[in-house]
This record gives C-alpha cells, sequence and structure tokens, in this order.
C-alpha cells in the first residue's frame, strides 16, 4: 500500500547510498593497503551518477514513466536496478611500478565517505523518527 510513496522511496535511496558508502570503504582500504604492490590499479564506486540518472531521468527530453508496463525511454533507469558498480582505474598510473595508488587522494576520498555515511544515517535516523511520532501521536500534532 505505501511501497510507492516518496517517503518509502526516499528511504531507498538512503539504503543504497549507504550500500554504496560502505561498498566505497572497502574499495578504498583495499587501495590503501596496495599503496605498495606493484602493478595494482585503484577501484573506485560509481553510484551517483547512475542515482540521478534514475531520479531525474536522462537529458535533455524530460519524460517519465506512469506505469511499469509502458516502455522505458532510451537512458532510463529505475531506482531498482541503480546499485554500486566497482570500476577499476587502469588506464593511469603514477609510478614506475605501474601502480596508480595516490595517498592523498585516498585520504580525501576517506573523509569524504566517512562525511556521505554520517549524512546517510543522519537522515535515515530522522525519518525514522519521524515515523515513530506519527505512529505514537496517531498523526495528532
Amino acid at each position: 500500500m505505501f511501497e510507492n510513496t516518496t517517503y518509502f522511496n526516499t528511504l531507498d535511496i538512503l539504503k543504497k547510498g549507504l550500500d554504496c558508502t560502505v561498498m566505497r570503504h572497502q574499495a578504498i582500504a583495499n587501495n590503501i593497503a596496495n599503496v605498495n604492490t606493484p602493478l595494482y590499479k585503484r577501484k573506485e564506486v560509481n553510484f551517483e551518477d547512475e542515482l540521478h540518472r534514475a531520479i531525474y531521468g536522462p537529458q535533455p527530453i524530460p519524460a517519465n514513466r506512469t506505469s511499469d508496463k509502458h516502455l522505458k525511454f532510451k537512458g532510463q533507469i529505475t531506482l531498482d536496478e541503480v546499485s554500486p558498480k566497482i570500476n577499476v582505474e587502469s588506464e593511469t598510473f603514477t609510478r614506475n611500478d605501474a601502480n596508480n595508488v595516490d595517498m592523498n587522494q585516498e585520504m580525501a576520498e576517506l573523509a569524504k565517505n566517512s562525511l556521505a555515511y554520517e549524512s546517510y544515517v543522519t537522515n535515515m535516523s530522522t525519518m525514522f523518527q519521524s515515523l515513530k511520532s506519527v505512529i505514537q501521536k496517531g498523526g495528532r500534532g
């Protein structure tokens, strides 16, 4: 009954965001652990571009499907299809041993990812507190 509401869509986005931050943290940890491994190629997690495409649709034609039975527009994806993906950055290298991990970049990415995780947790907690309040008060202010 409530599965297609904005509230539950937002919770789904937050859950996917949390999953992404966990996966990204693991990728960053692997990059840091292999900073001195010859031939190691850094990994990164891509998620936000795909999420943006699912929410706002392909550009430049704004179009929305009003039913799951309708054909998808070219380039359009649904929230269910959005998931974090690990990419290996194999085209670059920063050292003679062909390793392309930059410790400064990894530490910056780790800090950025930690902030994103905290943001997702805070937003999710706020939503659950609101839901708890509605349940307890029965919708009365």
